[in-house]
């Protein structure tokens, strides 16, 4: 029964990105946050921005910019003014996806399935 929250209204006074770092970011926040215009003094959280946001962000900007940066780093710096200095003094780390194992009929099991399987060999009428 909440009203829908009036994101323009913790938009600070829109400042356009200086270089291209700052461009890719507020291209990155716009997508995640869905919101249409980004300025590079805009909060992420007060954007309406929380932590399982802040994940993709963080693994889109380690996709488009290959740089890797801590989840906390986002909460020292939640603007793209600052989270874009930050990027710029750190050392870029090629982001590389997993890759697809081919498709069989039966896969090794990990340690941890191991292990359920031997508990339960212990108890066969246990259902836990």
């Amino acid at each position: 029964a909440l009203p829908e929250p009036d994101l323009q209204a913790y938009v600070q006074e829109y400042e356009a990105p200086r270089n291209e770092v700052e461009k890719k970011l507020v291209d990155i926040w716009s997508e995640v946050l869905g919101v249409e215009k980004v300025g590079i003094n805009d909060n992420f959280f007060e954007l309406g921005g929380h932590s399982l946001k802040a994940t993709v962000l963080l693994s889109k900007i380690h996709k488009g910019l290959n740089k890797e940066l801590p989840f906390q780093e986002l909460f020292r710096s939640p603007t793209i003014n600052e989270l874009g200095k930050f990027i710029e003094s750190i050392a870029e780390n090629t982001f590389s996806s997993i890759e697809k194992v081919k498709e069989q009929d039966y896969y090794e099991v990990s340690s941890a399935q191991k292990r359920m399987y031997l508990l339960q060999q212990f108890d066969k009428e246990n259902t836990t």
